[in-house]
């Protein structure tokens, strides 16, 4: 059998990278979301809970949307949403 680095490379980064999917790791905003980036902080969190978002109570950002199994993480800066990430459901409580 001959050793393949870039197969071998690809292996583990593989499995490094599903590793931190299951512990919650972070990804881009949920196409339905990624619009509200820049918008107010207010504004925003209505237009959430308009989408099926509701925060879990935790007071650190997360947000769950009960019929997708959707968990984010809103960052604010200053008064307006800066980013918004998406977590694994357990995260939320999911």
């Amino acid at each position: 059998m001959t050793y393949r680095p870039s197969v071998a490379a690809a292996i583990v980064a593989g499995a490094l990278l599903g590793g931190m999917v299951l512990h919650g790791a972070l990804a881009e905003a949920p196409a339905d979301l990624a619009k509200l980036v820049g918008a107010g902080a207010k504004g925003a969190e209505s237009a959430m809970e308009v989408l099926g978002y509701k925060a879990t109570g935790k007071n650190d950002g997360t947000w769950f949307n009960a019929s997708t199994g959707t968990c984010v993480k809103l960052h604010v800066t200053g008064d307006k949403l800066s980013s918004i990430d998406t977590l694994d459901a357990a995260a939320c409580g999911g």
